[in-house]
């Protein structure tokens, strides 16, 4: 009984949020949506795409490691969850697409240091990936036709857009106590929006980088409700690779 009041006065209390701040998360959803259409449906479609096809046309048949650890090379977060095996495989597999990384970090560097922001990123990345691919996972998917697949990676699209704005209405109801440049790290798209903001130059490619290494909370969440092998260990691992992966990337770029 005391969840069930505990669970209407939060419910409550988040519609007259809601109401209360409408214009502030119209506003925010705008300028997502708009990030979205631009940046992440043309970059991440045609890897969800291809992602899908793999996994119902090649590896339902060939349960073969290496051309899995090829497979997840180039699907990317969070389309490439569905075929890793263990949590080493979401980890070290949880790359932000190149494409999508290209068209933001060219906001802050110019194109050779741009390149080796992406490159460091994924080697380091894929080097532990081609340690820990493992090859005990048992594939049971059915070949599939053309219209299924594109119906498939719709769907994966509409359900990333979904997450990426709850995390946005979160985000503009967090700002109300908390500062928005303190919640960069929640949602991608956004935390680039955010992060853009700041005004001292260092910090700016500092976080930016960083960001792109972690992907955010929402691209874990993503991955989490695709793998079940996403615990918050994994979330922990991530942060603290992806510091790891700023240092590095930061001392070699400047």
């Amino acid at each position: 009984m005391k969840k069930i009041i505990f669970e209407f006065i939060i419910i409550i209390l988040l519609i007259t949020l809601l109401f209360k701040y409408n214009i502030q998360i119209k506003y925010n959803l705008e300028l997502v949506l708009l990030s979205f259409v631009k940046n992440i449906i043309p970059s991440m479609f045609p890897i969800i795409f291809i992602t899908n096809y793999i996994k119902y046309n090649i590896l339902n048949t060939l349960h073969n490691k290496y051309i899995r650890y090829i497979s997840l090379l180039f699907s990317f977060a969070p389309s490439n969850a569905i075929i890793c095996a263990s949590k080493d495989e979401l980890l070290y597999s949880s790359v932000i697409n190149p494409l999508y990384s290209y068209t933001v970090l060219s906001n802050y560097f110019c194109f050779s240091k741009v390149l080796y922001i992406i490159i460091i990123n994924m080697l380091f990345n894929y080097i532990f990936l081609f340690k820990n691919i493992s090859n005990n996972h048992v594939y049971l998917f059915t070949k599939k036709s053309f219209t299924y697949i594109i119906k498939e990676t719709t769907m994966t699209i509409i359900n990333i857009l979904g997450v990426v704005i709850f995390f946005n209405i979160l985000i503009v109801l967090l700002n109300i106590i908390i500062s928005s440049k303190a919640l960069f790290f929640f949602e991608i798209t956004n935390g680039f929006l955010v992060l853009d903001t700041l005004n001292n130059l260092l910090l700016k490619r500092v976080l930016v980088v960083f960001l792109n290494s972690f992907g955010g909370l929402a691209i874990f969440f993503q991955i989490k409700s695709i793998n079940n092998d996403a615990s918050y260990k994994l979330l922990i691992n991530k942060i603290v690779l992806s510091v790891i992966i700023t240092i590095i990337t930061m001392v070699l770029i400047t």
